[in-house]
């Protein structure tokens, strides 16, 4: 549902002569689904961030979480975590 109503808001900023860079959105089980059902995927060791463009195949739609909640979530694993100074000489 929510790829189609991406697609559909995509293409009707396109008949409107906006040309969509980005789509930013917060990280729900519906956005997370959309973001893996169109291939956007982050791991270790590889992220894809972009897939085509649906209005214009030469171009590179981006895939985006919003600020405050990757601000959210850093915090969040800053709080649940022991942070240690590597640097610092043990006492």
């Amino acid at each position: 549902m929510a790829v189609q109503v991406t697609h559909d808001v995509i293409e009707a900023s396109w008949q409107l002569k906006l040309n969509v860079r980005v789509c930013v959105s917060d990280m729900n089980p519906g956005n997370q689904d959309m973001w893996k059902h169109v291939g956007i995927s982050s791991k270790r060791d590889h992220i894809t961030n972009f897939i085509e463009h649906p209005c214009v195949p030469d171009q590179r739609l981006y895939f985006m979480a919003d600020t405050p909640h990757l601000l959210k979530n850093v915090l969040n694993c800053l709080l649940g975590q022991d942070i240690l100074n590597n640097h610092s000489k043990p006492t």
